[in-house]
């Protein structure tokens, strides 16, 4: 049996005018979320939550330098999706 585990993010639109900073700021925070889930030893809950944390603080920073989006950098939500399949 294989396992797969997603990390999702949803969060609010954004005007045309921002959507590619945006977009920019959840790849950096998504890349970050794998490297620290990645580079983290030990069980998946340890790694998960070393995940999570690692994408709010990138999305944060990244958010930060953009004034137009940092009001923006609490209204995204983190979820879990898991497949499994033989």
């Amino acid at each position: 049996m294989q396992h797969e585990i997603f990390l999702v993010a949803s969060g609010p639109d954004a005007p045309n005018a921002v959507r590619d900073a945006l977009n920019k700021a959840l790849e950096h925070a998504m890349a970050a979320a794998i490297a620290a889930a990645a580079g983290t030893p030990g069980e998946v809950s340890v790694k998960v939550a070393a995940a999570v944390t690692a994408f709010k603080i990138t999305l944060a920073a990244d958010l930060a330098v953009e004034p137009l989006l940092s009001s923006m950098k609490d209204r995204y939500n983190l979820s879990l999706r898991t497949a499994s399949h033989w």
